[in-house]
């Protein structure tokens, strides 16, 4: 951990995602403020945490594994490159992303919703 440089890391991201770094903060700012806010309205209600939780799981699985067969065309390769295990992981790595952000965005939504719900009836 000698050579681990918070700068240095923010330098090499910044430099990897180019133009593209402030509007994905933007959008991971957004997205984590919803859960946040999904959240606690959910708390606030006294609601189950089940439905929002199996709801954001489903979806980000299902988003998962559609990136997860998409990131070989990202790179223009065919579905076949996924031979070797480390293909593999660093494909389902990669494809995390856009799982995650799927499952937060339908957490956000389902938690408000149950929220709402609670609070009429």
């Amino acid at each position: 951990m000698q050579g681990f440089d918070p700068v240095a890391l923010w330098a090499i991201i910044r430099e990897t995602l180019g133009l593209w770094l402030w509007p994905l903060l933007a959008l991971a700012s957004v997205l984590l403020l919803a859960v946040t806010a999904g959240a606690l309205r959910l708390r606030a209600a006294a609601g189950s945490w089940r439905r929002p939780l199996i709801a954001a799981l489903v979806g980000g699985i299902i988003a998962t594994a559609i990136a997860f067969l998409l990131v070989p065309g990202w790179s223009h390769a065919r579905l076949s490159a996924l031979a070797a295990p480390v293909d593999v992981v660093v494909a389902l790595a990669i494809s995390l992303l856009p799982g995650a952000v799927v499952a937060g965005v339908i957490f956000s939504l389902v938690s408000v919703t149950c929220a709402r719900r609670l609070r009429r009836g």
